[in-house]
């Protein structure tokens, strides 16, 4: 009877494991609708209507790709970022150059990253849901404006994000983070773009 007992109380830890780690999977799935090289080219674009940007970025623009080293996804995301970096013009969007490094928050805090190495924006891989509100609150506080192309992290406080509508990429606005990062966006991007608070 006690052995029984036992290997139940053994069966329904194990359901219960098994049961959270699926939810916990499921909370990180969020996926990324277009091809990283088409996220980065429409969000390269949406930066040129910030009209605060020139003042932002001096001789160079740094983007820091935030990411998770031991999250496949997330990883996986990173490396298709920087290579996706290698074929864009570049200079057809921005007047100065683009300085771009890698941000493994499995090893080093958000925040020292961003001060030592003098981070503009931040770009978001996919992440556990949790990261970004963290994220969020902390780049706001310094002044960093948030991109991802995971689209639902615009709800969670994420400046700007690209989704897909029908066929088409869509720019998503969370105008509040945006403002509060210190951007600026024209009247003319903001028409386009779906806002979100």
């Amino acid at each position: 009877m006690f052995l029984v007992l036992n290997e139940m109380k053994r069966d329904i830890f194990i359901f219960f494991l098994l049961f959270s780690l699926v939810i916990s999977s499921t909370a990180r799935a969020q996926e990324m609708p277009l091809p990283v090289e088409t996220q980065l080219n429409v969000l390269l674009k949406t930066l040129t209507f910030d009209r605060n940007l020139k003042e932002r970025q001096g001789e160079r623009l740094t983007i820091g790709i935030v990411y998770h080293g031991l999250f496949n996804k997330s990883l996986q995301a990173k490396d298709e970022l920087i290579e996706a970096f290698k074929t864009v013009r570049i200079e057809e969007i921005f007047e100065h150059t683009l300085h771009i490094v890698t941000v493994d928050l499995h090893l080093i805090g958000l925040e020292e990253a961003v001060a030592s190495q003098d981070v503009d924006i931040l770009y978001i891989t996919p992440l556990d849901s949790s990261q970004i509100r963290k994220i969020s609150k902390l780049s706001r506080s310094m002044g960093v404006i948030t991109l991802s192309g995971v689209p639902q992290y615009s709800e969670q406080g994420i400046a700007v994000t690209v989704g897909k509508k029908g066929e088409a990429a869509q720019i998503i606005i969370n105008l509040d983070a945006a403002r509060a990062a210190g951007a600026n966006f024209s009247s003319q991007l903001l028409k386009m773009a779906k806002i979100v608070d």
